[in-house]
């Protein structure tokens, strides 16, 4: 029926997916209802959004996408269909969604779910990760058969076997091998392990006797028991002494896998026709002779650990200098006050306001003021930044994280300095790339380089450096993120996934405490080679 509407050669293929999901909709608006035209879609009035924002469940599947207005999207932002709806953004309820999407009998039970989501997915984000892991397997057994297909046809007469992942959790649970996906990436190298040498040798039937039918695992008295005073014998059923049963090959192979120390290697990157910034623009405002950058608190009625509301709450009562609302609408400040003195032990006192009274408006005579979602404040001053020439106004707006090629070390009398070159240093030249050496020389010039200073080396976003600071040795990846301004650059742990929320990032300083600034090569099989000595290059890429 659109064929017949539309040529569909002439669509472009987002417009062809909205009009999938549109088909399951029933043409309505997901998060309004609204009705949408094959019109709305060729005129660019319609969007496809993630149910579940993508930045948090890592989800790029139909059963997370959902055609709406573009309005609705902008609206939505970056919350579910229910924080959107539950606080009064949404021109329908909550309840009306809930009902239009339990009787649409075109959505899968995957889609469902992700539409009827109401919890918090910044603390859940471990489950949707976990819950993606259905996608690897389905990736595991393609490349199987593609495999198997390939020795077939080649007549190589090569098996290929899998090890399924119930089964190493059984022996990783037998063998007390800790299994942390936030912690260290050596569980990777730990189940491969797993899987070669179970496959390549007797221990699979040894192992299998070890685990009942019904994937359960024996109590403590069974074999594997590393700390009790005796052990059984499989075959016999004999009790051995522990110091007798170390020296099989079984009891061997666990605590070989048990201490491997991996090594590491990452993708170096040198292409120098990348992106200058980050998607990020931030505002700025005058403030006492100095510019600032702009940040919201969003969604101030939010739960859960480090809410905005909570952080508000701090704000007002120790720094309110800084909110914009504090200089240029003081009776809406008062407001947010009173409320934070009507729940003097609420962690935050928005959200429980909103509970009981609905969404706090701005200050006005009749109580009509619009409704307050996020609140504006001064965030540091500015620092290293470009600025943004396509919005104009009364006040700039800047991109903040500038995103170099390479970071080029040098030791002027005794001190490590740095440049960045950002990609709006390279300039082409027919199909090469090189240098533009006056913004070089004035960047050197900025960070007071003397002309004297050695230059030790190039680093890539990708490759490994080691320095020694107050005693300590570290070892990390550069990630070729700079602040130019404080002589800081960002780095990525060697071996460590996600502390805490940086995503395996770590910010340091390259000052007077960085001692043996060190660069190393890595292979592809994490063997480090000390870099001995680098030379300046203008041309990217040799």
């Amino acid at each position: 029926q659109i064929s017949s509407i539309i040529d569909l050669k002439k669509i472009n293929g987002k417009q062809f997916e909205a009009l999938k999901l549109l088909i399951e909709q029933d043409f309505k608006c997901a998060y309004s209802l609204k009705p949408i035209s094959i019109n709305h879609v060729i005129n660019g009035a319609v969007e496809i959004d993630h149910i579940i924002p993508i930045s948090l469940s890592f989800d790029d599947s139909m059963a997370n996408k959902v055609a709406v207005l573009s309005i609705e999207n902008q609206k939505k932002g970056q919350f579910t269909p229910y924080q959107y709806l539950k606080s009064g953004r949404g021109s329908i309820s909550y309840d009306e969604f809930k009902t239009w999407v339990l009787n649409n009998s075109s959505f899968k039970k995957k889609k469902r779910d992700n539409l009827l989501y109401e919890g918090e997915p910044r603390q859940d984000l471990k489950g949707f990760i976990n819950r993606n892991l259905v996608d690897t397997r389905y990736a595991s057994k393609k490349v199987l058969n593609l495999l198997q297909d390939y020795f077939k046809e080649n007549g190589l007469g090569t098996k290929v076997s899998v090890i399924k992942g119930s089964f190493t959790h059984a022996f990783r649970k037998k063998a007390k091998l800790d299994k942390d996906r936030n912690a260290t990436y050596a569980h990777h190298a730990q189940d491969a392990l797993i899987v070669a040498g179970l496959s390549n040798t007797d221990l699979i039937k040894k192992v299998n006797k070890l685990i009942k039918e019904d994937g359960e695992l024996f109590d403590d008295k069974e074999v594997l028991q590393e700390y009790k005073d005796k052990l059984v014998n499989i075959k016999t059923g004999e009790i051995i002494q522990e110091e007798d049963f170390k020296t099989t090959q079984y009891f061997r192979f666990i605590k070989n896998i048990e201490k491997v120390q991996p090594k590491y290697s990452h993708k170096v990157d040198r292409k120098p026709n990348r992106m200058l910034y980050d998607q990020q623009i931030k505002s700025t405002r005058e403030r006492d002779g100095k510019i600032f950058i702009i940040t919201k608190y969003k969604n101030i009625y939010g739960k859960g650990a480090g809410n905005s509301g909570e952080k508000l709450k701090k704000k007002i009562l120790e720094k309110p200098e800084d909110l914009l609302m504090y200089h240029h609408d003081p009776q809406t400040f008062n407001k947010l006050k009173e409320i934070i003195e009507c729940y003097p032990d609420s962690k935050n006192p928005f959200a429980d306001y909103f509970a009981e009274h609905g969404l706090i408006k701005k200050y006005s005579k009749k109580n009509k003021g619009p409704a307050i979602y996020d609140v504006k404040f001064y965030d540091g001053s500015l620092g290293s930044h470009r600025q943004n020439l396509k919005q104009r106004g009364k006040n700039m707006s800047v991109f903040l994280s500038i995103k170099s090629m390479r970071a080029d070390f040098y030791l002027d009398d005794g001190l490590y300095k740095f440049i960045s070159v950002p990609y709006d240093m390279i300039t082409k030249k027919g199909k090469e790339f090189y240098i533009d050496m006056e913004k070089y020389a004035q960047a050197k010039k900025n960070k007071k380089i003397s002309e004297d200073a050695r230059f030790l080396f190039s680093l890539y976003t990708g490759e490994m450096f080691c320095y020694e600071k107050d005693w300590d040795w570290y070892e990390l990846f550069y990630n070729c993120v700079n602040n130019d301004t404080k002589n800081v650059i960002e780095t990525r742990y060697v071996d460590r996934p996600s502390p805490g929320n940086t995503q395996g990032k770590r910010m340091i300083s390259i000052g007077k405490k960085i001692k043996n600034l060190t660069k190393y090569h890595v292979d592809i099989l994490g063997n480090k080679f000390e870099t001995q000595q680098e030379y300046f290059l203008e041309k990217i890429g040799v």
